[in-house]
């Protein structure tokens, strides 16, 4: 009731004469409610708090008192509650950082209670050693477990069960130069290349090569989406992975449905994984899975499950004495080399899916401003006629 003043009053216990204060909250079912809180010293002490509590009714800011903690906020309440919001993969990937990283600290902690302090300590244990070996996670996957915590603080708050969103107040850690992907400079993508191409799926690490295309896109890629003679590729959907089990996602934005130019290198390359695939297929006869006609599949046509993609790329890698990158650091890789090679970013960004060209530029700031500079002392050679080097 946000009329209402509250009274103090006086009570003697076990810890002497303390002062408490009642107010009147509001009405639920029809009957009148109050808060009570007791304990305090002075009277004073118990006169701030009043005021603190009715101030925060007149604003209209007041937030029930409750016991719930941060754990069962999170995986009872707020997750259930955007899960058909959420894609598969999303919803997995949304679950597994709050079971890993966030409640082994924070789980037990009143929702009510949680400060910024407590984030700011959480982001802190995560970079030092939030990995199961005891090593430090990176900034980038920091910054995700506080943008997850900063959607459910957010609900939190719209359904009044926290005055405010403690994470807008939190310090994440910044993307740093020394948390960008690694990426193999030109001749060592060219040294895999070879190492792999007498692989049966050379085609494959080809295509994401040159393409920038993600992982799951890659292996959902029917031969219908393949245009030959106009040497273009069209990304339709994605194999992706929830948990263990795969499923069939399509792209979360307009953007990310797209269609892009192939090289000539690139649509041989297609050209001849097709014929040994039409090999594989007669070989096999009825048994060969045709249902999905994929472009990159088993030997009997099946889908390729996302992980053993990885885990045969790791091995690629390993033997071919090359230094250690993600599957994913091929995408990266290709960006950054088309960004280094001057290709407009708006050019990138619609190439790789990304929903718009302001997410490619704060992703790949470093290698525009390399970029940047070097066209800058081109120009000048051009115009003061300066001598390379």
């Amino acid at each position: 009731m946000s009329g209402s003043k509250g009274r103090i009053g006086r009570r003697r216990g076990k810890r002497g004469l303390t002062y408490y204060f009642v107010v009147d909250v509001g009405r639920k079912n029809g009957k009148r409610q109050q808060l009570w809180r007791g304990g305090f010293a002075t009277k004073r002490q118990a006169q701030d708090a009043l005021q603190e509590v009715v101030g925060r009714l007149r604003s209209g800011e007041f937030v029930e008192p409750s016991k719930l903690t941060l754990g069962p906020f999170l995986t009872e309440m707020w997750l259930p509650a955007v899960r058909s919001q959420l894609r598969p993969s999303t919803f997995e990937s949304y679950a597994r950082n709050i079971r890993i990283h966030v409640l082994p600290e924070l789980g037990e902690t009143r929702l009510q209670a949680l400060s910024a302090l407590n984030l700011d300590r959480l982001y802190s244990h995560l970079l030092a050693s939030g990995r199961r070996d005891g090593r430090g996670l990176a900034p980038r996957t920091v910054r995700y477990v506080h943008t997850i915590l900063h959607a459910a603080l957010a609900y939190a708050a719209r359904k009044n069960l926290v005055a405010r969103n403690v994470a807008q107040l939190a310090d994440p850690p910044k993307s740093s130069s020394a948390s960008r992907p690694l990426v193999w400079t030109p001749q060592q993508l060219q040294g895999f290349l070879e190492h792999v191409a007498a692989d049966r799926l050379a085609a494959l690490w080809l295509v994401l090569a040159t393409t920038g295309l993600r992982r799951g896109e890659v292996l959902g890629l029917s031969w219908r989406d393949v245009d030959f003679d106009q040497r273009r590729l069209t990304i339709r959907r994605a194999l992706v992975q929830v948990g263990y089990a795969t499923v069939w996602s399509t792209p979360k934005t307009e953007s990310g449905r797209r269609t892009i130019s192939l090289d000539r290198i690139t649509v041989a390359a297609l050209r001849e994984h097709r014929v040994r695939q039409t090999r594989e297929r007669l070989l096999l006869g009825s048994a060969y899975n045709q249902e999905d006609d994929l472009v990159f599949c088993r030997e009997d046509g099946a889908p390729i499950h996302p992980e053993r993609l990885t885990k045969l790329f790791t091995a690629q890698v390993k033997r071919a004495s090359l230094p250690k990158i993600r599957l994913h650091d091929l995408r990266h890789g290709w960006a950054s080399h088309a960004v280094a090679a001057g290709v407009d970013i708006r050019t990138v960004s619609s190439r790789l899916g990304h929903a718009d060209a302001g997410f490619t530029m704060r992703v790949y700031a470093h290698q525009i401003a390399e970029a940047e500079e070097r066209a800058a002392q081109t120009v000048v050679d051009v115009l003061l006629g300066a001598k390379p080097g």
